[in-house]
């Protein structure tokens, strides 16, 4: 026999209300989330806000070279920027997002905050915290949320492997999270956990060394290029071992908003 019963701990963040399902040995586990339908924007409008956060494992060259890729070519940016959010996360103190509205300002911001090995886990047992920064920037009152781009600098794994209720918080905003991962990860147990929620809210997820994630940085909230009036082709080539059949997506992102909201692939 199986029965649901509220989850008070995600009811009570007045966002959404969760069920566990609880079998008869007692042993229960997360079934549905539902978060209500922020209908604060619509999908003809820009994103208002952005929010970069970056992991306190990497080094402040690879986090101001990152930030750099998006400054260079903000000018080029897919968003009406009202904010921009930063924070740093994966260490000992508390998970602080400052926004700013003026572009100078978030420049000192980052560069006055940023990674300090000090401070940091001092054990590769320990998962990110990432989970915990994108519940805090929707829970803020301060910046719009509803079509935000999250773009995350991923250096430590989360240990969570159940991103459903993530899922279901950044969908119900309509929002993206795109995740540079490194290749070179600094601990945790889950190295699928962000690219799922990349790959589930409409974001891209790309796995970087260090050095190269000033190179696609520039890519996850400008456009660089357009399609002229040409027959376009694509062709992939890859290896693949597994006998599990995987789905292959080609995302393309225009600067110009759409009539409605893209759907999502679960």
């Amino acid at each position: 026999m199986i029965k649901a019963v509220p989850n008070a701990a995600a009811a009570g963040r007045g966002r959404g209300r969760g069920y566990f399902a609880v079998d008869q040995s007692g042993r229960s586990f997360e079934n549905k989330l539902s978060y209500p339908d922020d209908t604060s924007c619509n999908p003809t409008v820009l994103p208002q806000s952005v929010l970069f956060a970056y992991s306190n494992d990497l080094s402040p060259q690879t986090v101001s070279d990152a930030f750099l890729a998006l400054e260079t070519l903000r000018n080029n940016w897919c968003v009406e920027l009202s904010w921009f959010g930063s924070v740093r996360f994966d260490f000992t103190g508390n998970i602080d997002i400052v926004f700013n509205s003026g572009f100078e300002d978030i420049n000192s911001t980052i560069l006055n905050n940023l990674p300090n090995p000090n401070q940091g886990f001092q054990n590769s047992s320990i998962g990110s915290n990432v989970f915990d920064v994108i519940e805090k920037f929707f829970s803020n009152t301060q910046a719009t949320v509803c079509g935000s781009i999250i773009v995350i600098l991923l250096k430590r794994y989360p240990n969570e492997s159940d991103t459903s209720r993530l899922v279901s918080l950044i969908r119900s905003h309509h929002a993206f999270v795109h995740v540079i991962t490194s290749t070179t990860p600094s601990g945790g147990s889950q190295p699928k956990a962000m690219y799922s929620v990349a790959s589930k809210t409409n974001g891209m997820g790309a796995f970087e060394c260090d050095e190269n994630f000033r190179v696609a940085g520039g890519t996850y909230i400008a456009i660089l290029g357009y399609f002229y009036q040409f027959n376009y082709s694509m062709s992939l080539d890859y290896n693949y071992s597994g006998q599990d059949v995987q789905n292959l997506q080609i995302r393309i992102y225009a600067d110009d908003p759409l009539n409605n909201w893209l759907p999502y692939s679960d």
